[in-house]
C-alpha cells in the first residue's frame, strides 16, 4: 500500500531557471503543443524559421543537412568554410558551409567507408544527439562504456555515450518500456525540443546542469521505491540532495534553486518515512512524513512553480501518515 502511493510522484516535474517564450508564432503550433516552448524559443532567437503559409510543420521529418544547420545556429557557431572532403557535398550547395564548418570542428565525420555525408538522408535520433552534443561542446567521455542505458540500446554501440549522457541530463526520456529508440527518424518538433534543452543547459550553466541532475536522481528515487529497492532509493535521494546543494552554491539567490533544494530534502524525508513505514516504526514515520510536508511548503514559498511536486509530496506524506494511524 505504501508503494502504491508513491509511484507517480514526479510526473510532469521540471526545474527550469530560464525560458524565452512569446506569443504564438506559427499557426500549426498552439500553446497546447508539447513542442510549443521549444519552437517559440528557437523562433524568437532566429534559430529556426517557418514556411510561407505561416506553419512550422513540427511533424515533418528532417534530413541531415537541415539538422546540422539547426544545430550550428542553436550553438551559435558561425560558418567559416565551404570546402571539405565529402564527395556528396558540393561547395556550391546551400548546406556546404554548415557541413564543412562542422567537419572542421569535429562535429561530423561522415561515413568513413564511403567518404560521404549523406545530406539528404533523414536524420536519426542517435546522429542528431551526437552532432548536437558536440556542437554545444559537451564532454560525454564519462559515459563511454556505460551499460544498460535503455532496453533498446545495445552495450558497446557507438551512440551509447551520447544517449547515456542525454538521458542523465533529461534531454531525452525513455518510454514506459525503457526504450530510447536510437534509430528513430526525427521530426522538426523533436529536433527543436532537443536543442531547447541544450540551450537551457547552456544559459543556465552549472546551475541548470545540477538542477537537471537533481531531477534525474529524484526520478530514479521513484523508480527504485516502486521496485521496493529501498537502499537504491536512499542512494539516489542522497545524490539528489547533493546536486541540489551544488546548484544552490552556484546560484544561492535563485528562488527555483532554493525550492529545488527543499524539494530534494523533502523527498529524502519522504524516503525515510517510507523506510520507517516498511519497518513498522510509526513514530518515526510520522516525524519524517511531517518534515517532508513542511519542506514542500517551504519550496513553494521560494517558487510557486514547484506546486505540483510539492502538492504530491504532501499528498503521499498524508497517505503514509494515515497508514501510521490506522
Amino acid at each position: 500500500m505504501i508503494k502504491s502511493t508513491i509511484t507517480s510522484l514526479l510526473v510532469g516535474t521540471s526545474f527550469l531557471i530560464v525560458s524565452s517564450v512569446s506569443a504564438q508564432s506559427f499557426n500549426d503550433v498552439s500553446t497546447g503543443s508539447k513542442y510549443y516552448n521549444a519552437i517559440e524559443t528557437l523562433a524568437n532567437a532566429n534559430i529556426i524559421n517557418g514556411y510561407d503559409d505561416g506553419t512550422f510543420k513540427p511533424e515533418k521529418s528532417v534530413n541531415r543537412a537541415e539538422a546540422l544547420k539547426m544545430i550550428l545556429n542553436a550553438a551559435q557557431i558561425t560558418t567559416t568554410t565551404s570546402e571539405g572532403s565529402f564527395s556528396d557535398v558540393e561547395s556550391g550547395a546551400w548546406f556546404a558551409p554548415f557541413v564543412y564548418t562542422a567537419q572542421s570542428k569535429g562535429i561530423v565525420s561522415g561515413d568513413g567507408s564511403t567518404g560521404t555525408f549523406k545530406p539528404a538522408r533523414t536524420v536519426i535520433k542517435a546522429e542528431f544527439l551526437k552532432m548536437a552534443l558536440l556542437g554545444f561542446e559537451h564532454n560525454v567521455t564519462k559515459h563511454n562504456g556505460k551499460t544498460n542505458v535503455a532496453a533498446d540500446v545495445s552495450n558497446g554501440a557507438w551512440y551509447v555515450p551520447y544517449l547515456s549522457y542525454a538521458r542523465t541530463l533529461l534531454i531525452i526520456d525513455p518510454d514506459a518500456n525503457n526504450k530510447l529508440y536510437p534509430t528513430k527518424t526525427l521530426s522538426r518538433g523533436e529536433c527543436a525540443e532537443i536543442l531547447y534543452q541544450l540551450i537551457i543547459l547552456k544559459q543556465g550553466g552549472n546551475t541548470q546542469k545540477y538542477l537537471k541532475l537533481t531531477e534525474s536522481e529524484l526520478l530514479n528515487v521513484i523508480l527504485k521505491l516502486s521496485e521496493d529497492k529501498i537502499s537504491d532509493a536512499r542512494s539516489h535521494v542522497d545524490s539528489a540532495v547533493q546536486y541540489s546543494e551544488l546548484a544552490l552554491n552556484s546560484a544561492p539567490n535563485e528562488g527555483i534553486v532554493k525550492a529545488a533544494n527543499e524539494i530534494a530534502k523533502g523527498m529524502k524525508d519522504l524516503v525515510t518515512a517510507y523506510e520507517y513505514g516498511m519497518n513498522g516504526d510509526g513514530e518515526n514515520l510520522i516525524k519524517f512524513a511531517n518534515s517532508a510536508k513542511e519542506k514542500a511548503g517551504i519550496a513553494y514559498s521560494y517558487s510557486s512553480s514547484t506546486q505540483p511536486i510539492g502538492k504530491k509530496i504532501k499528498e503521499y506524506a498524508e497517505a503514509l501518515l494515515s497508514q501510521a494511524t490506522n
